[in-house]
C-alpha cells in the first residue's frame, strides 16, 4: 500500500464497539442550536482544524473475525434464470445462469417483438422481472402490466392511482401462498396484486394495498415480512398476509434513539431511493442511504447526521440496527449513496468472505464484512477543509481510500476542463466563472461552498 507511512491508525477496537457503532469515531459533538447566539454563526477555526492529524484510518477487520461464507446459498430462489425482484433477486447481483446467448452467437441476434404500452411517452426507472415466461413491468402511463415474453402480447394491465414500482417490483410464490404475488408501491401504498390474474388481492390491507408512506424500491421478503424503505426515509416491515405494520426503523434518529445526538436538529435526508438487499439466511436487511437535506447546506443540522451517507444493516425480524458504515460524514455536496448493496461472497486474504458492497457517487467501492459491518481494507480519511461559510460546521475528516482504489475522479481543477473544442472548453469554463468577481468555482478535493461561488 503506498504512502502508508503517513498513515495514522486508531487503535483497535473490539468487535463488539464496531457492531454498536465504531464508524461514528470521527463525530463532531452536536452543538445545541442557539441560532440566535453570535457563536452559532461564527466561521471554523483553520488554525484547529490544521492541528489535526493529516490522516486517520478505520483498520480493516482482523482475518479471524472475518465472516467466512455460509453454506446456504443466497440467492438460491432467483438461480434458474428468472428475475423474482428487480436487479435480479434478494442479493441485487444482476446475474442470470441462462446460456442461451454468448459470445459466439450475440452478433446474430435478431429483433423478435417490440411491446408498446401506448398510454405516454416517457421512460421507467425499474428493472423489469421475469418469471414463467411472463414479464411484469411499469409503464408511463400508471399502470402495472404482464407481458407474454415470447410473444410480447399484454396478457393484463392493472392501473393505479399514480405511477407504479418507481425502481423496482417482486413477485413471491411459496409453498404455503395459493395465489403468486406481485408487490410494488405506487405514490404512498403498497400494493399486493395476484400475479397470474393482475387483480388485487383483497385480503391484503384496504381491497390490495397498505399506506406505507412514500417509497420507491423493491420491496424484499423474509419469512411472513414485506421489508422496504422510504423515501421520505425509514425502514418498515409489514405482516405478508395482512398488511399490519410490524416495526419501523428510524433513518434520522428521533429523541432518545442511538444516533440522535449526531444532530444539532434533524432536517430531512437519510433516505433510501436507490434500493435494498436481504441475506435471508441470516436475517439481515440491508439499505443504502443519501445524504442529509437540505441539499448543499448544513447550517441546520450540524453533526454526523447519521444515518445519512450508510450501509445500514437490520435485523430483519425486530428492525434493530446491527450494524451502519458511514462514508461521508455531514454531507454537504449531495454526495448519496445512489446505488443498491450488493451481497457478494469474495476471495480475501486466502479465504472466501460473506460481504457486502456498495458503489458510492464520490466513486467509491465500500466492501464490508457483512455480519460485522466492519471494512475488509483500511479506511482512510484524510483531514478536511474547512467552511468560508458563517455558521457552517463541516467534518474534520473525509474518505480518501487507497484501497479499492476509487473508479471516479475525486478532484476537479480548471486544468481538466475538456478540450474536445475551443467551443467547449469555453462553455464549461464560463459556467464555472463568478461573473460579478471573475473568480472560478471552488475545486477541490471536498471543498465546501462559498458565497457567491457556483
Amino acid at each position: 500500500m503506498q504512502s502508508i507511512s503517513r498513515v495514522k491508525p486508531l487503535p483497535r477496537i473490539p468487535n463488539a464497539a464496531w457492531i454498536a457503532g465504531l464508524f461514528c469515531w470521527v463525530s463532531q459533538a452536536a452543538e445545541p442550536p442557539e441560532r440566535a447566539s453570535a457563536n452559532a454563526w461564527r466561521m471554523e477555526d483553520p488554525g484547529a482544524r490544521a492541528g489535526m492529524p493529516l490522516y486517520r484510518v478505520i483498520p480493516a477487520a482482523k482475518d479471524h473475525a472475518l465472516t467466512p461464507a455460509s453454506t446456504h446459498e443466497i440467492n438460491a430462489k432467483f438461480s434458474t434464470g428468472d428475475w423474482h425482484r428487480s436487479h435480479g433477486g434478494h442479493a441485487n447481483q444482476r446475474f442470470s445462469p441462462m446460456d442461451q446467448i454468448h459470445r459466439g452467437n450475440v452478433a446474430q441476434l435478431k429483433r423478435a417483438w417490440i411491446y408498446h404500452s401506448k398510454d405516454g411517452a416517457g421512460n421507467i426507472q425499474c428493472n423489469p422481472i421475469a418469471v414463467n415466461g411472463l414479464i411484469y413491468a411499469p409503464t408511463v402511463g400508471g399502470a402495472i402490466v404482464a407481458i407474454d415474453g415470447a410473444t410480447g402480447s399484454e396478457r393484463w394491465r392493472y392501473q393505479c392511482d399514480q405511477r407504479p414500482a418507481f425502481r423496482g417490483l417482486t413477485y413471491w410464490k411459496s409453498d404455503t401462498l395459493k395465489q403468486p404475488r406481485l408487490l410494488f408501491n405506487a405514490g404512498d401504498w403498497l400494493y399486493a396484486l395476484d400475479a397470474d390474474s393482475g387483480q388485487p388481492l383483497e385480503t391484503f390491507g384496504n381491497q390490495g394495498r397498505v399506506k406505507t408512506g412514500h417509497f420507491r424500491v423493491a420491496p424484499a421478503i423474509f419469512q411472513d415480512l414485506i421489508l422496504i424503505a422510504g423515501y421520505d426515509g425509514d425502514a418498515f416491515a409489514f405482516d405478508f398476509h395482512t398488511g399490519e405494520k410490524k416495526w419501523t426503523f428510524h433513518t434520522r434518529p428521533h429523541e432518545g434513539e442511538w444516533g440522535h445526538e449526531t444532530w444539532s436538529a434533524v432536517e430531512a435526508g437519510a433516505n433510501c431511493w436507490s434500493g435494498t438487499a436481504l441475506d435471508v439466511g441470516r436475517g439481515i436487511f440491508f439499505l443504502t442511504t443519501g445524504s442529509p437535506k437540505p441539499n448543499f447546506i448544513g447550517t441546520g443540522h450540524w453533526g454526523d447526521n447519521l444515518f445519512s451517507n450508510c450501509v445500514l444493516a437490520l435485523n430483519a425480524r425486530t428492525g434493530a440496527r446491527l450494524w451502519h458504515f458511514q462514508e461521508i460524514h455531514h454531507d454537504i455536496w449531495d454526495l448519496d449513496i445512489p446505488a443498491p448493496p450488493v451481497l457478494t461472497t469474495i476471495r480475501h486474504e486466502q479465504q472466501d468472505v460473506d460481504a457486502v458492497a456498495a458503489v458510492t457517487k464520490l466513486g467509491n467501492t465500500l466492501l464490508l464484512d457483512r455480519v460485522t459491518g466492519e471494512p475488509l481494507f483500511p479506511f482512510r480519511l484524510k483531514r478536511a477543509p474547512i467552511s468560508k461559510l458563517h455558521g457552517e460546521r463541516t467534518a474534520p475528516y473525509q474518505p480518501d481510500l487507497q484501497w479499492p482504489q476509487p473508479f471516479a475522479r475525486q478532484r476537479f481543477g480548471i486544468h481538466q476542463i475538456t478540450n474536445l473544442s475551443n467551443e467547449a472548453h469555453e462553455s464549461v469554463l464560463q459556467q464555472l466563472k463568478n461573473d460579478e468577481t471573475g473568480i472560478h468555482s471552488n475545486m477541490g478535493w471536498f471543498e465546501p461552498f462559498e458565497a457567491g461561488m457556483p
